[in-house]
Order: structure tokens, then sequence, then C-alpha cells
């Protein structure tokens, strides 16, 4: 009994307690005491300087989500910053990775697991990326960059008719497609347009027209999906029922008036006695 009651309690508090977040804000330099609380599944945030005086393996063997916001990671010397192999990195609002002082060289760089993923110069073999890939693409995780960065994403109707979805990418690495959802109980998603994703660093403009006439509220988002299959969603846009009976705004002048009314051509005439 109280061997089983020792693994429900273990159960409870790996799967059932919420994830750690830790602010790193300031500049702080990583050492051995830096985020240890941390486990797999728990986030750090740096909304300050992360500085690299020596190799940061604190999350080695870790999954967990650095959050760049506004802030950045900085390498003083040849540094590992060593992250568990499930792990991502996610840099917002100009967050980033950033050669501190000395040569941008191969020997710094990020790890994830036991591969070298990222380092300042790309440099270091096949397959790894440099700070500035990392930084234009918002962040990456283990198979590198993320595939796209998001500017933003809208939909709207154009003269109570058809339907005009609308997104905007800063860049596109390794992306395959884009498929346009759309569903009436913003629950159950169904596709209604495939897009081809395209591999570069410049912003790319994309228009999708549903030429919806539903009498239901309708809602959009966009699923972006890479070569390796991986996958993540857009903000979710909510429409409302096309309207196809327009009321004109109608305002009277003077008023109060005397006069008498007729309508021509949608609009009403006053006309005066």
């Amino acid at each position: 009994m109280k061997f089983i009651l020792t693994i429900l309690i273990s159960f409870f508090l790996t799967n059932l307690l919420p994830a750690t977040k830790i602010t790193i804000s300031g500049t702080v330099t990583a050492g051995a005491s830096t985020g240890s609380s941390l486990v797999s599944g728990d986030t750090m945030l740096i909304t300050g300087t992360l500085n690299l005086n020596s190799s940061y393996l604190v999350q080695a063997a870790k999954d967990i989500t650095i959050q760049v916001d506004g802030g950045s990671i900085s390498w003083s010397g040849n540094h590992t910053f060593g992250l568990g192999s499930s792990s991502y990195i996610y840099l917002y609002n100009g967050g980033a990775l950033v050669n501190g002082s000395g040569s941008c060289n191969a020997n710094k760089k990020v790890m994830f697991g036991t591969v070298d993923v990222v380092s300042c110069n790309g440099g270091g073999g096949s397959g790894v990326y440099s700070f500035a890939q990392y930084n234009s693409a918002g962040g990456g995780g283990p198979a590198g960059p993320l595939p796209v960065e998001l500017v933003s994403f809208d939909a709207k109707r154009i003269n109570n008719q058809a339907i005009q979805i609308s997104w905007t990418t800063a860049s596109e690495l390794n992306n395959a497609r884009f498929e346009v959802e759309r569903s009436y109980d913003g629950v159950n998603f169904e596709i209604f347009n495939t897009v081809a994703g395209t591999n570069t660093n410049q912003t790319q403009n994309y228009v999708v027209i549903d030429a919806n006439t539903s009498a239901k509220v309708t809602y959009y988002r966009l699923k972006q999906v890479d070569n390796n299959l991986e996958f993540s969603y857009s903000n979710t846009v909510q429409l409302a029922p096309l309207n196809s009976s327009v009321k004109p705004v109608i305002a009277l002048q003077p008023n109060p008036n005397q006069g008498k009314f007729s309508a021509y051509n949608g609009l009403l005439l006053m006309m005066l006695k």
C-alpha cells in the first residue's frame, strides 16, 4: 500500500502540478545555480540578458522552453549553451542570440541533446544554423529554426459578400505548406484551402478568397506544416454571418421636421412642405 501511494504521489508531482516559469531580468551571468530548479516541461523567460562567461550545461538533460522576450542570450567567449533534445528557443519582440565579445565562430553554440544545432557563424558541420538564421526565424529547436515567422493572420468580409483571408510572413524556412482551416462552431475545423510554402527570408503576403454565404458564425485559422510534418497554428478569427439585408444608416436633417419622405435608390429623401 505504501509503495502504491508513493507511486501516486510521484505521478501527481510529475504530471499534474503546473509547469514552472522563471524570469531572467537585468543582466545575469549564467552559472550552476541559474535555473537549476527547472525540470522538463518548465520555461525560462529572458527579458534581460543571460550572459555566458562559461559553458552553461545546467539544462542539458532537461526538455525546457526558452522564451527570449526583448532580451538576449549573449556569448562572451567560446562556450556551449546546452539544452535537452526536445527543447525549444522562442525569440519575441527583438529577442536574439548575440555574440557579445570576441570572434563569431563555431565554438559559440547551442546544443540540443548531443547535437550542435546552432553556432554563431553557422559553422561546425552540416545542419548547423547561425545565430542570424535563428534570430530571423524567431527561434527554433533541435530540427533547426522555426519554419515560419508569422507576422499577421486576418479574415474579413468584402462588401458583405466573400471573405478575404490574408496572412504575412517575415521569413520561411523548411516550410512545406499552409492549410487554411474553417469551422462553424470554433471547435471542429476542416481544410478549406492549401497554399504551398517557400524558402525565403523576405516578407511574403498571401491572400485566399472564400465565397462564403453561410448564415452561421464562421471561424478561420492557419495551420503551418513544415517539411518534417511538424505544424503550428495561428490565432483564430471569428466572423459574423453574412448579412444579406444591410440597412442604410439614415440621418434626417433638420430634426425635428414636418416633411414627407419617399424612398429612392435605397436612400430616404425628405420632401419639404
